[in-house]
This record gives C-alpha cells, structure tokens and sequence, in this order.
C-alpha cells in the first residue's frame, strides 16, 4: 500500500502533507512527469518514503522530510532523469538514504542525509548527475567505479552562494571524514580524499 500514488500522472502538485505509516511506500510515481513535490513530511513507512520507476522525467522533489528504511529511490528498471531533488533531509536507521539507478542528468543539491547505513548509491547506468552542496553524515557511499567518474560530485566552479553549512561559497559536499587542507579558509577542501572518492 501506498500514502500517495500517480502513474501515467502529470503536472500534479503533492504539496505539504503529513504521512505517519502510511504503508510501504510514502510517495510513489510511476511513468509520471513534471511533478512538485514538496514540503512532505513521511514517517515510519515500511520501505521508502519516495519512489521513482519507469520512465519518470522533470519532476521537482524539494523540502520533504523523510524518516524511515530508506529515503528516496529511483529503481530499478528504466529511465527516470532530468529531476531535481533540493533541500530534502533525509533522516533515519535503515539502508541507504539516496539510491539512484538508472537516472540521468539529475540534481541532488543542497540535501541533509543523516542514515545510519548508506548515505548514497549511484549504480547502474547512472550519469550526468550533479551531487552538490549537500551534507553527509557518514562517509558512506556505495557507487561502480565507472559511475563515480560519470557524475560530477561538485558545481562546475565555486558559487558566491550561502551553503548547506551557512557558509558564503557552494561547490562540492560536506563529508564528516575529510581531514585535508583549506589553506585559503573559503571553507572548501582543496585535497580530493582518493580512498573514498569524496570531494571535501
């Protein structure tokens, strides 16, 4: 069972609503395009508070608030791409906070993932995502080395724009474990950790 439920739906609006157990999966869409969804709170439901499967393109997926066994999941049969996901917190002690697969030229930007497992998987043909500004609470991420290297774990230059941090610059995410140099104090690591592949 699911809390909200739209297939082949489009230019729909699933806008601050309050879900507490609301089954196995909060929000799921299917095949659907062009969707806000935003300002949602998902507790406790069995597996995931927001799927995405089959061929689900430009929808916007912001400000939502999710606690449960996993966060958001783009799986695991064709394409789902060109969305935006902003400014989500994702909050909780199941599995993986992100699971992408399959997707392409999407945005993760600027979200919290504080899970007590995997913080992001990016598997499969996944590629051309930008994953930017957000907050790690682990160093934990689960990705094929060819996918690692077919996204962009950062903005293509440092933006003149407060981060998740409320510092002044936005460029790449902030990881826990990083412990390299920031010799220019703009608050940006300038060493890649290459054992984890995590940008500082």
């Amino acid at each position: 069972s699911f809390g909200i439920y739209l297939y082949i739906g489009n230019y729909n609006e699933i806008v601050d609503n309050t879900m507490i157990r609301p089954g196995s999966i909060g929000i799921y869409l299917s095949s659907s395009d062009s969707n806000w969804i935003t300002g949602n709170s998902i507790f406790w439901s069995a597996q995931i508070g927001i799927r995405l499967k089959e061929w689900c393109y430009y929808n916007q997926i912001r400000f939502n608030t999710i606690n449960q066994n996993q966060g958001i999941c783009i799986s695991e049969i064709d394409d789902c791409s060109n969305s935006i996901y902003h400014n989500n917190s994702l909050l909780g002690k199941g599995d993986t906070a992100f699971y992408m697969s399959d997707s392409k030229k999407s945005g993760i930007i600027s979200n919290q993932l504080d899970f007590s497992g995997t913080q992001i998987t990016v598997i499969y043909d996944t590629t051309d995502l930008t994953i930017a500004d957000n907050m790690f609470s682990e160093d934990s991420i689960d990705y094929r080395p060819m996918q690692f290297w077919k996204n962009n774990w950062s903005f293509p230059n440092k933006l003149e724009q407060e981060n998740i941090l409320g510092g002044e610059y936005s460029y790449g995410n902030f990881w826990p474990g990083y412990d390299g140099e920031d010799i220019d104090g703009d608050g940006i690591g300038d060493n890649q950790d290459t054992d984890d592949d995590n940008d500082g």
